[in-house]
């Protein structure tokens, strides 16, 4: 858990994570020392400060994460969630279906305990997926996927895939541009990458 002292010490301060201009207004604010700012030149909102990504990477890493409360994914667990998770993504996968965007090899970056690769098994041939904490992993290899631990770096190379999916996972990302743009390089021609959030935390 976190002391305030580690907290300050793995603070930054960040440009805007979308366009790296400094200059920027708080129309909201959250609990100290948090801010939301928002960037004057293009808009965009984002947390200022924020902890640094190894610091919050090492978040996503503890077995708490997905517990809920105050530090966690929700305010309830993730297992409480299941069935509406399910539900999300079987609407979302059936989407797509209808779209012709499924079939072939599936990639999901951040898959939590797999509950959408789990829906997506009559639709994909391969499901493959990223998760940081190696519990979820563990829990969505259960599902048939092949998951691995960490980020989409962590995708072995020339692994590319029909369709790529980050779900409630654009928040999280501290460089979102690049983060884009490795979506669109682990998918083969003609595929589909699919970036989808509730909310934007940069």
């Amino acid at each position: 858990e976190e002391t305030a002292a580690n907290v300050s010490t793995n603070l930054e301060y960040p440009t805007c994570p979308l366009c790296k201009n400094d200059q920027r207004q708080f129309p909201f604010r959250l609990c100290d020392p948090y801010g939301v700012a928002r960037c004057m030149a293009c808009g965009l909102y984002y947390l200022y400060p924020r902890l640094m990504e190894s610091a919050m990477q090492q978040v996503y890493r503890q077995s708490s994460y997905y517990e809920g409360g105050t530090c966690g994914y929700a305010d309830t667990s993730y297992i409480a969630q299941e069935s509406a998770l399910r539900a999300t993504f079987k609407r979302l996968l059936w989407n797509l279906r209808k779209r012709g965007l499924t079939g072939g090899d599936l990639l999901e970056i951040g898959c939590g305990y797999g509950y959408l690769l789990d829906e997506g098994r009559l639709m994909f041939q391969r499901r493959v997926g990223t998760e940081f904490s190696s519990e979820g992993a563990a829990i969505a290899r259960a599902t048939g996927a092949e998951v691995f631990v960490g980020g989409i770096e962590q995708v072995p190379p020339g692994m590319e895939f029909d369709c790529v999916i980050a779900t409630q996972v654009i928040e999280h990302v501290y460089e979102p541009l690049s983060f884009v743009q490795r979506l669109a390089n682990r998918t083969k021609p003609g595929g589909h990458p699919h970036r989808c959030a509730t909310d934007t935390n940069w």
